[in-house]
């Protein structure tokens, strides 16, 4: 605890302005605003914008919220790290044009930390240093007690099983659809530099090139890259073991692909694993309240599937107990449109 202390003092005296959530120790009590650089993401049918600091919204939702909304209570949220390694903790913010906040910036093997929050936030789990983010989570939590003031969360994903898919990394294939050739360089998200990760890729064919969810590449014409004029800035918004298709072309054709994929949707394919009938809902994220998506039961070993949208999260709940009982488990999409996404409910 005393080295998440001083990170947390850290933090502080960087920050011009505390904001946010509050990170509670035995004696102190300090804010901690995330020093996240601000981008914007073009790539894969989807556009991102990840920004630094708290919402001001999350600050001010206690003062303008009527008093004794259960949504709105003051909730003290535990995590417990029982994995090998250090963890990091980011608020999953619904609306995709705000990114994740980071709120915990380390917790220790075997140490805890705990924030103020509120009923039905999302908190994503990631390795430090988590390069990952938005993408490859190793564990995500809800919070879904509507009368208490803690919650305590136990991080203890498979971290044999999560290696192994990792290991696997992502199958990127940069499909040269211009009339001149490329060249792929990944950009180290530490320090900014360029590297040079695949063989020059004539026009109308494929390079293919093994890497991890969240990284960054630029396309260049080959030969032209110290122009610094890339025709093409691309993140890898795929999870582990997943390919994901990069597809360059002229900026005409670029966003007519993009509106197709668009309005193709994206697929989310459910499979229940356990013994009982399950029916799934979708979580309104202004309101939380939540609606039914699929009509249907679910039976135990049966497949269903649907089309939604990128960042919208699902409850699943046995079927019957959806207005008595917590939910079994919860998903949130993370791909882009035209692609497809598989769950697996088990408990």
């Amino acid at each position: 605890m005393q080295r998440l202390t001083l990170l947390a003092l850290s933090a502080v005296t960087l920050a011009s302005k505390s904001s946010g959530f509050v990170l509670n120790q035995p004696t102190m009590r300090v804010n901690i605003a995330s020093a996240f650089l601000m981008f914007t993401v073009f790539g894969q049918g989807q556009h991102k914008k990840a920004s630094a600091g708290t919402p001001k919204s999350l600050i001010e939702e206690s003062e303008t919220s009527e008093e004794g909304s259960p949504e709105e209570k003051d909730v003290t949220v535990y995590f417990t790290n029982s994995v090998s390694r250090p963890v990091e903790v980011y608020w999953n913010n619904p609306d995709l044009t705000e990114g994740h906040y980071k709120v915990i910036p380390l917790i220790m093997p075997g140490e805890s930390a705990n924030i103020s929050s509120h009923r039905g936030h999302l908190f994503d789990v990631y390795y430090y240093p988590g390069v990952d983010v938005l993408f490859d989570p190793v564990q995500s939590f809800e919070i879904t007690e509507e009368d208490a003031n803690e919650e305590h969360f136990i991080i203890n994903f498979n971290e044999k099983e999560h290696e192994e898919r990792r290991a696997l990394g992502v199958k990127a294939i940069f499909r040269n659809r211009l009339d001149f050739p490329l060249e792929v360089f990944w950009v180290d998200h530490v320090d900014g530099g360029e590297k040079k990760v695949a063989s020059t890729i004539e026009s109308g064919k494929d390079g293919v090139v093994t890497t991890h969810p969240g990284y960054f590449f630029k396309v260049y014409p080959a030969g032209l890259h110290e122009t610094n004029n890339p025709v093409k800035f691309v993140e890898i918004s795929a999870r582990s073991g997943e390919e994901y298709y990069v597809m360059v072309d002229n900026p005409k054709e670029e966003e007519e692909r993009q509106e197709r994929r668009k309005n193709m949707g994206l697929e989310a394919h459910i499979t229940n694993k356990l013994d009982r009938a399950v029916k799934i809902y979708w979580i309104d994220p202004e309101t939380q309240e939540k609606y039914l998506q699929t009509t249907e039961d679910i039976p135990p070993g049966k497949t269903t599937w649907f089309k939604t949208h990128p960042g919208h999260t699902f409850h699943v709940y046995h079927s019957g107990e959806e207005d008595t009982h917590d939910p079994v488990t919860m998903f949130q999409m993370t791909a882009g449109y035209g692609r497809r996404e598989q769950f697996e409910v088990e408990l």
